[in-house]
């Protein structure tokens, strides 16, 4: 069995996770609408949130690892260490489990549509330039190699 003071600390960080990972979440849903209207400068930015949520998740990881180094099963999972809450923390503590699941689990899918759509569109992009590097009308335009413009000038008339 958990003691109580042990218990409340498993409490508040599961309150903390499941804080935190709301908001990382609604900052992977607005990346994906990014992605999918072309915004590019909001995804840029967004992208740099993320660097930082994911630090911050490193970090709240390495402090639930600490908390359960203090149970009897430090090699536990939190689900698995429910069950030896004391009973009055017990319902609280599965209800926030289930909680943080739930956005874990949203966050993991939205996560991966934004990576799907982010692929489809570079694909697009590189079947647009591979079409425009074959162009003969481009490279009458341009009088070069379109790889070649890319080495330091965008274009030169000829």
């Amino acid at each position: 069995m958990i003691d109580g003071a042990l218990a409340d600390r498993l409490g508040a960080f599961l309150e903390k996770a499941l804080e935190f990972y709301r908001g990382f979440l609604e900052l992977e849903r607005k990346k994906y609408e990014d992605v999918a209207a072309g915004r590019l400068g909001e995804l840029d930015a967004r992208m740099k949130k993320e660097q930082a949520f994911v630090l911050k998740a490193k970090g709240l990881d390495l402090e639930r690892q600490k908390l359960m180094d203090e149970t009897e099963t430090p090699r536990a999972t939190l689900r698995e260490l429910l069950p030896a809450l004391p009973p009055e923390r017990r319902e609280k503590a599965r209800g926030l489990y289930c909680e943080l699941s739930c956005v874990l689990e949203e966050l993991r899918r939205t996560n991966g549509r934004c990576q799907k759509l982010t692929k489809m569109r570079l694909n697009q992009v590189s079947r647009v330039l591979s079409r425009l590097e074959g162009s003969p009308e481009l490279k009458r335009i341009y009088g070069r190699e379109v790889a070649d413009a890319a080495g330091g000038r965008f274009s030169e008339k000829a």
